[in-house]
C-alpha cells in the first residue's frame, strides 16, 4: 500500500506499541511536538511549589537565579504567606519553614539540600544531573551539612540584606 500523501505515520509509544497516529507533515509536525511539551510543562508547574523565606534577600536572589534556569515552572511562595491548612496538608510546621527551604512536589515534601536537588531537577541543561548528584545517598549527607552552614550564615552572604541575623529592636 503506498504511503498517504501529506501525512506522516508516527509510532505512539504511550503504552501499547501497535497503535500509531497520523499527523500532518512539514511544519505542523513541529507544532504538534511543541503543543505536547507545553501541556506537560503546565502539568508539572501546577504541582511543584518552592517555599522560601520572603524576608531574606539571599533567598530571593537564589530564587531569581533558579527562575532564570527553569525548564518548566515552579510556584515560589514566601513562608510568611503559607496558611495553616497548607502546612497540615504538606505535613510541615512553621519551624520547618523557618529552618530550611521546602519543595512540595505533589504529595512529597523535601527540605534543605533535598529541596534544592528537587528544584534543580526542574531546570534546563546540566542542572537536573547536578540535582541527582546532590541527592545521591553518599553525597546527600555532605550536601545537607553544606546546606546547614549556608542557611545559618545566609545573612552574611552577598546578594541582599537578610533579617535573620539582625536584632528586630535595632539595638
Amino acid at each position: 500500500m503506498p504511503p498517504l500523501r501529506g501525512t506522516v505515520r508516527r509510532a505512539w509509544h504511550s503504552g501499547w506499541h501497535g497503535c500509531s497516529r497520523s499527523i500532518p507533515s512539514s511544519g505542523a509536525r513541529r507544532d504538534f511536538r511543541l503543543r505536547r511539551r507545553k501541556s506537560r510543562r503546565r502539568y508539572w508547574g501546577a504541582r511543584v511549589i518552592l517555599i522560601l523565606d520572603g524576608t531574606c534577600g539571599f533567598c530571593q536572589q537564589c530564587a531569581l537565579w533558579l527562575e532564570r534556569r527553569l525548564r518548566g515552572s515552579i510556584v515560589f511562595r514566601a513562608n510568611q504567606t503559607v496558611t495553616d491548612d497548607e502546612l497540615e496538608r504538606w505535613s510541615l510546621t512553621r519551624h520547618n519553614l523557618a529552618e530550611a527551604v521546602c519543595v512540595v512536589d505533589g504529595a512529597t515534601t523535601y527540605q534543605g539540600a533535598r529541596a534544592v536537588a528537587a528544584a534543580l531537577g526542574q531546570c534546563r541543561a546540566c542542572w537536573p544531573l547536578i540535582g541527582r548528584i546532590i541527592a545521591f545517598p553518599g553525597i546527600a549527607i555532605v550536601s545537607e551539612a553544606i546546606y546547614r552552614v549556608v542557611a545559618r550564615n545566609r545573612h552574611r552572604l552577598p546578594g541582599a540584606t537578610c533579617g535573620i541575623g539582625q536584632n528586630p529592636a535595632g539595638e
